[in-house]
């Protein structure tokens, strides 16, 4: 069985670099306007509206709404609730921090 889950893994990650390439995923960036790719065409970047606009309105949306739910219908300590709303405020922070320097 563990030689099954190795090759399955060693065939999804071949699959992930061949799209990985396709999709022009190892580019060097130069300069905010310009990127260049170490093997093909030059590309300009893409606005990145639509993440932006995910990140600062949809998703807080959605998790105000899961902590609401959660706050109502758990029947945990006032001390866990309390403890999953600062972490998911946390992860959404560091989700946030990572898409600004990813985008």
């Amino acid at each position: 069985m563990k030689i099954v889950k190795k090759l399955g893994m060693i065939v999804t990650s071949i699959c992930i670099s061949l799209k990985a390439l396709a999709l022009k995923v190892y580019a060097v960036s130069i300069d905010d306007l310009h990127m260049q790719t170490d093997y093909g065409v030059q590309i300009e970047p893409r606005p990145t509206r639509i993440v932006n606009i995910a990140s600062t309105i949809i998703v807080p949306i959605i998790l105000l709404i899961g902590i609401i739910i959660y706050c109502i219908k758990s029947t945990s300590s006032v001390l866990k609730k309390t403890i999953v709303s600062i972490g998911v405020i946390l992860v959404y922070i560091l989700f946030r921090i990572i898409i600004k320097n990813v985008f």
